[in-house]
């Protein structure tokens, strides 16, 4: 796959895959999040770019980071097909562990599975783990993750502000496909609105 850079998000209007601006979480705290990147989880196409999307997980950040994961409309029946909801256990782990929840429940790969359920224990499997309360040592996943190349394509779309854009050496290590995306254009208005841009838009090629 063909790594560039673009300046709108690959998939905002998924289906179920963002968060509420604010919502409670179960201890009754009001959270208020925002959208902040997106791993999209498929298959290359046999043109050599471009991916055939299975599966998507939304970061949603704010009190807590959270993961969502949710299977991509009309996408092959592979992996999980409910909602998964993943609480990161910790800020500096928050890419690493969404590449676990791909690695676990997108792609079901066996050994990251088998790994993961004998670090984390009982819950590791339900559809909303709080990761951050366990604090397990999930280095070793990390490790089982990177020897066990994934049957899947990744495409990371890091928007502005997001805490990804900090942990992407994380993926030095990964074998496998992925292709990044970050903002190289932005564009906001303001109340009153002016308008208030960053970077530039790609153009043609020049010699």
């Amino acid at each position: 796959m063909r790594s560039h850079s673009i300046s709108s998000s690959c998939c905002g209007d998924v289906s179920g895959s963002s968060t509420e601006d604010a919502w409670i979480d179960e201890r009754g705290e009001a959270v208020v999040a925002t959208t902040t990147g997106f791993i999209v989880v498929g298959q290359s196409h046999t043109w050599g770019w471009g991916i055939t999307p299975q599966h998507v997980l939304s970061l949603s950040e704010g009190n807590r980071a959270a993961w969502i994961l949710t299977p991509w409309p009309g996408g092959d029946e592979i992996g999980s097909r409910q909602p998964i909801v993943w609480i990161p256990s910790g800020p500096d782990r928050i890419l690493a562990d969404g590449l676990l929840l791909a690695g676990v429940h997108a792609v079901g790969d066996p050994a990251v599975r088998e790994s993961f359920a004998e670090v984390v224990g009982e819950g590791w499997d339900k559809p909303r783990l709080e990761l951050d309360q366990k604090r397990p040592d999930l280095s070793v996943v990390d490790t089982v993750l990177d020897r066990s190349p994934l049957n899947a394509a990744l495409v990371i779309n890091v928007l502005e502000g997001s805490s990804l854009l900090s942990q992407l050496s994380r993926l030095e290590t990964l074998r496998s496909e992925v292709e990044i995306a970050v903002t190289a254009f932005s564009q906001r208005f303001d109340a009153d609105g002016s308008r208030r841009t960053s970077g530039t838009l790609p153009g043609p090629t020049r010699d």
